[in-house]
């Protein structure tokens, strides 16, 4: 005789299979059953999990759905979680109907609908966001829904706290007159693309819109001599205390250089690390310094100028004379006589050579006095020491001895006028660092050497009564001078840092009182293969 197997036979383990109708007894034992199978599996899991009947109401619930919903399983029986009270929304914060509840869709078509994510108010009043599966099932003439959901809420707020980072992260990198990149790893490339620039980068670099510039390397707008130090810059950043500022040349669109003050810092960017850029155009601020620079440098030639005169005058008086007497003597009887024109030679040797005299005064002038150029070449730093002394020496001399002490240096790589406008600076500090009247008791010494990492040092020492202790915290600040009256700005050793540092140096002094100062300018050599050693 043939056996047909009864739906609900699936739960009846261990019973001989037979066409008799189960009696009222053996379904509700069976029921019990089904009913301890969900509980044993439902206590032991998370997530909250629902037995739905044919019209969505819940015929059973685990403890943990209860804990999320905010009432006890039992107080759930009964219920149907796609009621109004519920004020369930989806993800875009739009109300769910209760036809379109997931639950109801399940028993409506027999299938399961999409992954849901929802929002619903508890018995308490508090909303929590599910992520819910509705299975549909015909196991059980009871049962004809599973629904298993998990409480999502904190992941939720974390995401839209996160998106709301973003936004006001935007919103501020947007608006900020600042130039704002930010470029992420990339193990698959060479070099690591831009992810996002803000309006004023893309103008500052002069492109009409950031889908030129997203997806190239951010390596591509340094201006290639200055990608090394960005590099390292980069490498120290996460290390670092507090972002150091740099100052860089990024490249814009047409191959422009354009000077920066930079800085970078780590950051996570759509959940990734990434690297922010931070730079601010120094243009008008190079424009404005460039100005004050030239301003300071004639300045200091100003107050040398009744030395320079005195330097020119003497050299030009011998000169004069000797062509006045070479044409007196050339106009006499016997002038052009054999013994004559060697004494007349000589005469005229004497005047070439003041001539020359005259003419090396005047290529320092130049030197100092050349416009606002930042061209830099391999400059020899005695070379530019020689033309400050030549400038200063008349003063220098009226006060102190002057002592050259040149040890053999590598040069450096740098504009002439500017190192010459530091050197200037300290020759003249040192002058007005010793009194008048007392040159036998005071020397100026000048002087360049190697020190141990074979970077070149430029010294300049003077036995002046020394810088007190309390101006020495200042002496670099602008404005700040211990000079009195109207003898200086305090603009030039404010200056000569700028300046020095730019070079890629360093400027620091040592003073003791009341046996004077030494100030050393160390700066590095020039790189191998760049332009020969240059006359200043």
């Amino acid at each position: 005789m043939s056996t047909a197997r009864h739906p609900t036979r699936a739960l009846d383990r261990g019973r001989p299979l037979t066409s008799e109708a189960p009696s009222c007894a053996e379904l509700a034992a069976r029921l019990a059953e089904s009913n301890a199978c969900f509980l044993a599996v439902g206590v032991t899991i998370a997530e909250g999990m629902t037995l739905h009947d044919h019209e969505g109401r819940i015929v059973a619930a685990n403890p943990s759905a209860g804990e999320i919903l905010g009432v006890s399983s039992l107080d759930l029986v009964g219920v149907s979680l796609a009621a109004s009270h519920w004020e369930t929304v989806d993800a875009t914060q739009t109300a769910v109907p209760p036809e379109r509840h997931p639950i109801s869709l399940a028993l409506a078509t027999g299938e399961s609908p999409p992954l849901a994510l929802l929002r619903l108010r508890d018995r308490r009043g508090a909303l929590h966001w599910l992520q819910m599966r509705v299975t549909p099932t015909s196991a059980s003439k009871v049962a004809r829904a599973v629904c298993l959901f998990t409480d999502i809420t904190a992941a939720r707020i974390d995401e839209e706290r996160r998106q709301r980072t973003e936004v006001n992260f935007r919103t501020l990198i947007e608006g900020t007159p600042d130039a704002v990149a930010v470029y992420q790893h990339d193990p698959a490339r060479a070099h690591d693309p831009l992810c996002y620039a803000n309006p004023r980068m893309i103008s500052l670099l002069g492109y009409r819109s950031a889908d030129e510039m997203l997806g190239r390397a951010a390596v591509d707008f340094i201006h290639a001599d200055d990608r090394a130090l960005v590099d390292r810059q980069v490498l120290e950043a996460p290390a670092a205390p507090a972002p150091p500022l740099t100052e860089a040349r990024f490249l814009r669109g047409d191959g422009e250089a354009v000077p920066v003050e930079m800085t970078v810092l780590p950051i996570f960017f759509h959940g990734e690390p990434a690297t922010l850029v931070h730079a601010r155009d120094l243009t008008e601020r190079k424009r404005l310094e460039a100005h004050v620079v030239m301003a300071d440098r004639l300045a200091s030639v100003g107050m040398l100028a009744a030395a320079v005169g005195h330097e020119i005058n003497n050299p030009l008086a011998y000169v004069m004379a000797n062509l006045d007497l070479v044409l007196e003597r050339l106009g006499e009887p016997g002038g052009t006589d054999p013994d004559r024109l060697v004494d007349l030679a000589e005469m005229l040797r004497d005047a070439r050579q003041g001539a020359a005299r005259v003419r090396g005064i005047v290529r320092d002038l130049k030197t100092f006095a050349r416009g606002e150029s930042e061209e830099r070449t391999r400059v020899d730093p005695r070379r530019v020491l020689d033309s400050c002394v030549n400038m200063a020496g008349g003063e220098i001399r009226q006060r102190a001895r002057l002592v050259k002490r040149y040890a053999e240096t590598e040069p450096v790589l740098a504009n002439a006028a500017r190192l010459g406008q530091v050197l200037l600076t300290l020759l003249i500090n040192a002058m007005h660092a010793v009194p008048l009247g007392d040159r036998d008791a005071h020397e100026i010494q000048v002087g360049t050497r190697s020190d141990e990492h074979g970077r070149v040092v430029i010294e300049v020492s003077d036995t002046g009564a020394g810088i007190p202790d309390d101006a020495g915290p200042h002496l670099f600040e602008p404005f700040f001078t211990s000079r009195t009256g109207s003898q200086g700005s305090g603009l030039g050793l404010s200056i000569c840092r700028t300046i020095v540092a730019a070079l890629g140096g360093e400027i620091t002094f040592e003073s003791r009182i009341p046996r004077g100062t030494t100030f050393r300018v160390t700066l590095p050599p020039a790189p191998i293969g760049s332009d020969p050693p240059s006359m200043p």
